[in-house]
């Protein structure tokens, strides 16, 4: 109901609430991740992610050493398989591998933290009772094993 102009500034507004509500809540590893995937194709140096991350409202504040070391740090610990390493203009660069495999990754991470989600809000019914784990043949619920016969 707002005119043009109105809506996509207040579009804007709600983007970077949501952005900064979700940087507040996952660690810096993630929030690193999470500058690099948004734009797979972009070289970013340690100093452009730490922009992007106080942009988006990350909270340093938990962090003995200063931020652009803490990035740096994560940085160089984030495994080669997801990111890219280059110099350039004598900088260290970084960017999201964009490949099949990291596309599969991050789909898993990201079907695992919204079953992480539902199981924190989750509370079993009190008149639910406990199913037998059976295997082989056997039901692994009970203690209480009995002793094969030996022969003499």
């Amino acid at each position: 109901m707002l005119p043009d102009k109105e809506r996509q500034q207040m579009e804007r507004s709600l983007s970077i609430i949501d952005s900064s509500d979700m940087a507040n809540r996952m660690g810096l590893a993630d929030a690193v991740k999470n500058v690099l995937e948004r734009a797979p194709r972009q070289w970013f140096t340690v100093a452009q992610v730490r922009d992007v991350l106080r942009d988006t409202g990350f909270d340093f504040s938990g962090y003995t050493s200063n931020p652009l070391s803490s990035v740096s740090t994560t940085l160089n610990r984030i495994k080669s398989r997801d990111i890219e390493r280059a110099e350039i203009d004598g900088v260290n660069a970084y960017r999201w591998k964009d490949t099949k495999a990291a596309r599969k990754r991050k789909a898993a991470r990201t079907q695992m933290d919204s079953i992480l989600e539902e199981l924190k809000s989750y509370e079993p019914h009190s008149g639910w009772k406990a199913i037998p784990i059976v295997a082989d043949g056997v039901d692994k619920s009970t203690d209480t094993e009995e002793e094969p016969e030996k022969e003499d």
